[in-house]
């Protein structure tokens, strides 16, 4: 069996892992059918261009698209996870790396390889939120507890006087001696 016809049908049948293939320059060479089903755009529309249309407004305005590139000349590869672009303008949240591909030692293009990982991404945000409600939960059982502490020294320390005043009223008389032990034990504070 032929290495690269099982590698086409691999990334015409995968529907979250893509291959894109980039020139030297960086332009689109092999859009895979993969590549097509995640970002809506067919190879016709991505072949010869750039992938700046793939990055979010934010990214092709801090350069991410050039610096990914730069990076994996420099590094061997350049792995990120971050929101892409799909052709209806809806993002999704990508895990992929760059390989920069050498023959040589003479840089001959680029390998991108991305999985959608919107799914992660979602359950990430929903364990941040949930991390953030206990402890805002916490917070506030920290102020209830403290607020209740307050609020219960002030009658213990009368009911602790009036067992001193008791205790010096009624000295050694046995009738009040052991409520006087149980009052004096609880409310020690």
């Amino acid at each position: 069996m032929d290495p690269a016809r099982l590698l086409r049908v691999l990334m015409e049948q995968s529907s979250d892992h893509t291959l894109i293939l980039l020139d030297e320059g960086g332009k689109v060479v092999g859009w895979m059918m993969a590549a097509s089903n995640l970002f809506g755009r067919t190879a016709d529309d991505m072949l010869g261009r750039s992938t700046h249309c793939l990055f979010t407004p934010e990214d092709q305005a801090a350069g991410v698209p050039e610096k990914e590139l730069e990076h994996a000349r420099q590094s061997g590869t350049g792995e990120d996870d971050r929101w892409m672009l799909r052709s209806d303008g809806l993002r999704f949240w990508a895990s992929g790396v760059v390989y920069c591909l050498r023959e040589g030692g003479a840089v001959i293009g680029y390998a991108k390889v991305l999985r959608d990982r919107t799914d992660v991404r979602g359950q990430v945000e929903a364990l941040r939120n949930r991390a953030e409600l206990l402890g805002a939960e916490d917070r506030r059982k920290t102020v209830m507890l403290g607020t209740l502490a307050h609020e219960l020294r002030n009658p213990l320390g009368a009911v602790s006087n009036a067992a001193h005043l008791i205790d010096h009223a009624l000295p050694n008389d046995e009738r009040v001696s052991y409520a006087l032990q149980v009052l004096k034990r609880q409310t020690r504070y």
